[in-house]
């Protein structure tokens, strides 16, 4: 059986799992008896320091390096490599994705093993990655959410996981209350501060722009998403917008060009 390393990175540009990640494992060592000490690679000789002096205290020591990108890889490298026994342990967190072709990204590449890396997702799949993180939070306080539904809370509350984690435990707590296990819009509105129902706006936004498509798919979200029928609501919206159109086309002259 391989030894366990000493040294550790963490990572990544989504900064909730980071932390979440980061506190976590810090917990189970702290746990394990170790001492736990907070070293900043960007003093000079900081982490040289602390390792030279480590051994003066006894017991299980480690350190969590911040800025270890402007510290010495090669001294990370030499202790990785030297694996011995008692040692201080390093955790190298730095906030952000490893910029390429730094020292300190090569050494992340070298090491894959010892990274934990936690990438955000480009703007486009922020939406797809925060319903699918809500459905998988969800789980972990034994409940259950639809990804329809999750969809609509993320199209609310926005994809900061971090928020949805919390929106999350939320929901779990009313619905223990309540002795159930799946978290519909009842749970959910008593969790948010708006409304769960699917927003409207996709609605008016299909409409106007004859996408019969789109307007397909956001009436259908609009009717799993309502716990009574929603048909009044969507009529009375859509008859709102229709005379504000009108009374726009209404106006003397082009309201593009100033009127006149």
């Amino acid at each position: 059986m391989a030894a366990a390393p000493n040294v550790y990175v963490v990572c990544g540009s989504e900064s909730f799992l980071r932390r979440r990640f980061l506190k976590q494992f810090l917990d189970v060592q702290a746990q394990s008896g170790y001492v736990i000490e907070q070293v900043d690679a960007a003093v000079k000789m900081g982490v040289e320091d602390a390792l030279d002096t480590a051994g003066m205290f006894g017991g299980k020591q480690m350190f969590v390096v911040c800025n270890p990108d402007k510290g010495n890889t090669v001294l990370y490298d030499e202790h990785l490599k030297a694996g011995t026994k008692g040692a201080p342990e390093l955790v190298l967190h730095y906030e952000g994705d490893p910029k390429a072709n730094t020292k300190f990204a090569k050494f992340v590449e070298a090491h894959p093993k010892i990274v934990r890396q936690f990438t955000a997702p480009p703007p486009y799949k922020a939406a797809e990655v925060a319903t699918q993180f809500l459905v998988a939070e969800a789980r972990t306080h034994g409940k259950k959410i639809t990804p329809e539904l999750a969809a609509e809370v993320v199209l609310r509350a926005g994809s900061d996981l971090g928020f949805l984690a919390y929106e999350a435990k939320k929901m779990a707590l009313l619905a223990d209350a309540d002795g159930v296990d799946d978290l519909d819009p009842i749970r959910i509105k008593g969790a948010l501060a708006e409304l769960s129902e699917a927003a409207l706006g996709p609605v008016e936004d299909a409409l106007g722009a004859k996408d019969i498509k789109g307007l397909t798919r956001a009436l259908a979200r609009v009717g799993k998403t309502h716990k009574d029928d929603p048909t009044i609501r969507v009529v009375r919206m859509l008859g709102r917008t229709v005379r504000l159109w009108y009374q726009v086309m209404s106006l003397p002259g082009d309201p593009r060009q100033g009127g006149g």
